[in-house]
């Protein structure tokens, strides 16, 4: 059902028209209306479907919100993107952006047990 919400009628090989879709999507904050001629949802209305689920923890962005179920995807991502693809260090990058570099993890994240774990994992600044 979300894939309506982001694929056009046009670029799903699942919907040929938007006849074939219906005209609204019923949730619980309301209705929401496709365009006729499109058959697309306004952009205000994914807008504010996106910022609403970022509400929710499972949703938002931010150490210790990954669920468990995910963790290791999420640290394989993690170790490809620096090993293989050679991204650079959260303070290569904010040096890059003519930032300042953090000098420790208590600086980076006020939640001490989450600093302290990441001090305990990578064990530098860098």
């Amino acid at each position: 059902m979300l894939m309506h919400l982001f694929l056009s009628p046009q670029l799903s090989k699942y919907e040929v028209t938007p006849a074939t879709v219906g005209g609204a999507e019923t949730v619980e904050q309301g209705t929401y209306e496709r365009d006729p001629a499109t058959g697309k949802f306004r952009d205000e209305d994914i807008a504010r479907i996106l910022r609403d689920a970022t509400y929710d923890v499972a949703g938002a962005f931010g150490a210790q919100h990954t669920p468990a179920v995910l963790r290791w995807i999420d640290c394989q991502g993690m170790r490809t993107a620096r090993d293989v693809w050679r991204a650079c260090t959260l303070n290569e990058f904010r040096e890059y952006l003519g930032l300042k570099a953090f000098e420790s993890f208590k600086e980076w994240n006020s939640d001490e047990t989450i600093a302290n774990a990441m001090e305990d994992l990578v064990g530098h600044q860098r």
